[in-house]
């Protein structure tokens, strides 16, 4: 696991957004990637994650940090367990032993609590929040409808 990232950074009139954060220890792999990309960390304006397991939302806290105008979505479900990430920390030693690490908080000030059929703006592009249960209870689905594009972390096929 330490060297799996699954992430996907979408871009609209320089703005971009970044769909989940993989694992704790993946945010320098995960920043040069984007530098390589080209993509300046003051133009990522969204980290939006799918639910809170730690290889989704655990780069997240450190990421945000690099990106001056960021605010992390999740499901308002899970934004305490951003803020105190004990439970998504344990819920990873279980899943992947040693290769999970420990994340860091989030305060709730850089967080957005995002509900069904909410709309994110990305440039003048928009996002929808598609509330899907089923792998987690708090699972987000994200679709761009002008792309016909659908990130859906976790919820087509569980592991």
């Amino acid at each position: 696991m330490k060297k799996s990232i699954g992430i996907l950074a979408y871009r609209n009139n320089n703005e971009y957004l970044i769909f989940d954060s993989g694992m704790p220890n993946c945010s320098s792999q995960i920043l040069k990637t984007l530098k390589h990309l080209k993509i300046e960390n003051d133009s990522v304006c969204h980290i939006l994650l799918s639910h809170r397991h730690i290889d989704h939302v655990g780069a997240s806290a450190n990421l945000l940090k690099q990106f001056p105008k960021a605010k992390v979505g999740i499901h308002s479900f899970s934004n305490k367990h951003l803020f105190d990430p004990s439970k998504i920390f344990q819920g990873g030693v279980e899943l992947f032993g040693q290769y999970a690490s420990p994340m860091k908080s989030i305060q709730f000030s850089d967080m957005i609590s995002l509900e069904d059929n909410q709309e994110i703006c990305v440039g003048d592009d928009v996002v929808k929040v598609i509330y899907s249960p089923g792998h987690t209870s708090d699972h987000i689905s994200y679709y761009i409808p002008s792309k016909r594009l659908l990130y859906c972390g976790d919820v087509v096929g569980s592991f």
